[in-house]
């Protein structure tokens, strides 16, 4: 499986580390990365506020599944985006996202994302774990 995941945090690194460690993953590409995710990962670097060219590198890497990290590209509805064009994307829609953007409370907001991102990785061990039953 090729796996596409968008940032540059501490946040993209923990994903990428931990789907580095499944065996079905073939290819594991990070738009644009940093020094954690080039040990582990492909880093290319391009602005993530440019949906078609990330759409672009995604064609053009045959990546199978995408997972947005940063706030700002769910809230600009990057995930709406991705859908439309028939690509498999992990992350919350534009609307959802606003939601926990907007809230008067930035702290409570980063965390309500950061549990978000929590889970995924703990669905994806699930899954893993259930691969290799």
């Amino acid at each position: 499986m090729n796996l596409a995941v968008i940032g540059s945090g501490g946040r993209e690194h923990a994903i990428c580390y931990k789907l580095k460690q499944s065996p079905k993953l073939k290819k594991l590409v990070c738009v644009p990365g940093n020094a954690g995710t080039q040990e582990i990962a492909e880093n290319i670097k391009e602005d993530i506020s440019n949906f078609e060219a990330l759409y672009q590198i995604i064609k053009k890497r045959n990546i199978d599944i995408v997972i947005v990290g940063p706030e700002q590209p769910l809230v600009d509805g990057l995930v709406d985006y991705l859908n439309k064009k028939k690509i498999r994307v992990f992350g919350p829609n534009k609307f959802s996202s606003q939601l926990g953007y907007l809230l008067p409370k930035p702290k409570f907001s980063l965390k309500r994302i950061d549990l978000f991102f929590i889970k995924l990785l703990e669905i994806i061990s699930s899954i893993e774990l259930n691969l290799r039953e």
